[in-house]
């Protein structure tokens, strides 16, 4: 969690700006708006590292799904290279635990973000995102974070599909759960700016 603060941004206008970055393709541009990119990356490590050693003690579903979450996270801070050669690595963890536990919801939302998130040329899918969702939630949620980001999982895949209307639906869900959030906050301004520009 500490990762994560550092990696967020800070600002509704910045995550605007974001967001009008990531609707041109503009990927290696995004990570100018993690202004505390190394403390992130320290606090990933950190974890990573931690992470690897419950696999080795736990080699189960959790601790690989656990090892794929940090590691995803720290794709979006480094370098392209950097990036190039974690993503994959992100991947196999999530894999894993989905072989071993297939109907672990924290892998099959891991697996459903990097398909509604990614851009094709990356693997991305919104339709298979969309789908793998949907499962989830038919099989049901308990936890709060799991169903916030299922629903900003939604918006995101309609938002990399220019569906405006429906990414602020969904972003209005994931808004319900948690008011404050700055990276929803900022992806609804820039698109309801864009509906009226």
């Amino acid at each position: 969690y500490l990762g994560r603060y550092y990696q967020a941004v800070k600002t509704r206008e910045e995550m605007a700006a974001y967001a009008g970055d990531l609707r041109k393709g503009r990927y290696l541009a995004l990570r100018k708006y993690y202004t505390e990119r190394e403390a992130a990356l320290d606090a990933y490590r950190e974890a990573r590292i931690a992470a690897e050693k419950y696999l080795e003690l736990n080699p189960g579903a959790e601790s690989h799904s656990l090892l794929g979450e940090i590691l995803g996270q720290m794709l979006f801070l480094g370098s392209a290279g950097q990036a190039l050669t974690i993503g994959p690595k992100a991947r196999k963890q999530v894999k894993k635990a989905l072989e071993m536990k297939p109907d672990y919801k924290k892998a099959l939302i891991q697996e459903a973000s990097r398909l509604a998130y990614s851009p094709s040329a990356y693997g991305g899918n919104p339709d298979k995102a969309r789908e793998l969702y949907r499962r989830i939630l038919r099989e049901g949620i308990r936890d709060r974070e799991d169903e916030f980001n299922i629903y900003g999982g939604f918006a995101m895949a309609s938002f990399m599909e220019k569906d405006d209307a429906q990414a602020l639906s969904w972003f209005r869900e994931a808004l319900s759960l948690y008011p404050g959030n700055i990276f929803v906050l900022g992806m609804m301004d820039f698109l309801q700016e864009s509906r009226i520009g």
